[in-house]
Order: C-alpha cells, then structure tokens, then sequence
C-alpha cells in the first residue's frame, strides 16, 4: 500500500507558489528578496522526483519520463500557439514571425537538445530537464551504477555554484543557461534526492526535526545575504541549504501538513501550475496593458496573486476534465 508523504505535497504547494513569486516578482527590495529565497523551488522538486525514482524498474521510469515529455512538448507548443496569435494579431508578415517565434535561428535545436531551452516558454526548461533525469536514471539502473554516481552531486553544486554565484570571483562570466540545466541543476538535485531514498531504506539517516528546522531558516538567512551582496538571480547557497533542509523536514515528519489546503493543492494541482502560470502572467499583462496598468505598481503587487489564484482555479479545472483524484 502506497504510503502518502503529506509533508512533500505541502513543500510542493510552497514551492509551486514560489516558483510564481520568481516569475511574477513583487517590487523593491522585499520583492527582490522574496524572488531569491523562492530559489529553493526547483531544487526541490528535482529531489522530490529523484527520491521516487530510486530502486524503480526502467518500466516505471520510462512511463514517468514519456508522461513528462508529452506534458512538455504539448505546453511549449500552447506557448508557440500564444505568441504565434500575439503576433498575428500585430498583423506582422509570417517572416517576422517566423523570426520572433526562433530568435535564435540556427541554435534552435542545439539549444533545445542541450539546454533543453525554448524561446516562447523559457521556464518549461525543468520538464526538458526532468525528462532527461530519468533517462539518466534508467542507465544507472540498467548498467547497475546508481550508488557509484552519488560522487556527481558535490561535484555538480559545487560547479553551479561555481560558476554562477561566484563568477565575479573567478573572472568568468557563463551564460545562465549552462547553469539553468540539467547538467548542473537537475542532475544533481535528482541523485540527492536519490541518495536521500536510499539512506532512508537502510536506516542510515539520522535526522533531528531541531537541526533541520535550523538549517531551513539558515538558508533563507543566507539567500537574503546573498542576494542583497551580489545581482545574481539563480541558484544560492542559501537555497541548496533550503532546499535539502525542507526535503529532509518531509522525511522526518510525513503527516505535517496533514489535510491543509495547501498540501492538497501541492497533491493536485502543482504541475500543471508550473505549466501554465507564465501563461496566464503573459494573459494578465494583456489586461493590464487594456486597462492602462501595466508597469505600475499597482500591477506589480496584483500580478503574482491573480496569476497565482488563477494557476490553481485553471489546475482544478483540467484536473476536472482529466479525471485526477486524490
């Protein structure tokens, strides 16, 4: 019998909240805050998806990785059909579509098959991402290596954080996208959350709710630092620290959280938030702009919880009509 982890459903309600807050940020220094410690979002849901994989057969993780690659290719192409509407509406030729829709040209493709990066839908970037987590995971599993590629996940956070963060140390200055990745985001978050599954199978995790709750308010100190020392907007070591800390918090204490309507809207409705949210921001901006609004600050406090509201009422929505239950 399938035991439900109510804790992670709730950190995966804040988190799809979060991932709003980054996208549809508040004004000013609060704002600019809020935007850094809502980092730990991705993170997040990278360990939650790598802690279920663990010990799975290649058959469960090839319907996962199919399932996420067909809500991924059917998102981007909505987010296409947005802007290809957008833009005729303009009543602009089918070339400058054409050239709005790639700008990239000719790295259309490498940047899609590399970086997993589409111009119209910049943040399904995760999904691409996810899609090839499991595709790695079903390597480990096949050639009977996934312990042996534990070593990657220092390696990796310490290249992301490297590398962004602290470029200004280095003198090299690389684009986000090799960041924003696979390769040094979902890769390692993914294997943590793998290792985190095994230690717990084995008994070997001694966890102390104290400690953990310490840490959590550390990283999001630490973020608020961070980000008011430095203008990166990525990943911080304040946000690894919170994001394993929160992870870790689910592990220790399953049932908190327990029949909270956020728990149920993490449960239900916080994928097809991430899917759809910059959608309906780009909708709202549209509004905005109608209503003479757009850029005020007026805008700015109301955006992220009309986008917010209206994420969870559209999620309910296709849950309706997909059938999904709890």
């Amino acid at each position: 019998m399938k035991v439900k982890n109510h804790c992670l459903n709730l950190w995966k309600g804040a988190a799809a909240f979060a991932v709003i807050l980054i996208h549809c940020p508040l004004p000013g220094a609060p704002g600019r805050m809020g935007e850094a410690v809502a980092r730990f979002a991705v993170p997040l849901f990278f360990l939650i998806s790598g802690y279920f994989a663990c010990d799975r057969d290649t058959g469960v993780i090839r319907r996962r990785a199919v399932h996420i690659f067909r809500l991924y290719v059917g998102a981007v192409a909505v987010y296409y059909l947005w802007a290809a509407a957008q833009y005729a509406l303009s009543q602009h030729t089918f070339v400058g579509m054409a050239a709005k829709l790639f700008p990239e040209g000719g790295r259309t493709v490498p940047e899609l098959l590399l970086w997993n990066r589409t111009a119209m839908a910049p943040h399904l970037w995760f999904m691409g991402a996810l899609v090839y987590c499991y595709l790695f995971d079903m390597v480990l599993v096949r050639t009977r290596r996934e312990e042996k590629a534990y070593w990657l996940i220092p390696v990796l956070l310490a290249a992301n954080l490297l590398l962004g963060e602290g470029r200004g140390l280095i003198g090299v200055a690389v684009p986000v996208r090799w960041i924003r990745s696979f390769w040094l985001t979902g890769l390692p978050f993914f294997l943590w959350g793998s290792w985190f599954a095994r230690q717990a199978k084995r008994e070997k995790l001694v966890l102390h709710t104290g400690w953990l709750v310490a840490i959590v308010a550390a990283g999001m100190l630490l973020t608020v630092m961070e980000c008011r020392m430095t203008d990166y907007r990525e990943l911080y070591l304040g946000s690894l620290l919170t994001a394993g800390g929160l992870f870790a918090l689910a592990l220790t204490s399953p049932d908190f959280g327990k029949g909270a309507v956020l728990t149920r809207i993490g449960e239900r409705d916080s994928a097809q938030m991430y899917l759809w949210h910059l959608l309906l921001r780009k909708m709202a901006a549209v509004i905005f702009r109608t209503v003479g609004l757009y850029g005020t600050t007026a805008c700015q406090m109301l955006t992220p919880f009309l986008v917010g509201v209206a994420s969870v009422a559209l999620a309910e929505l296709i849950n309706v009509f997909t059938k999904k239950e709890v």
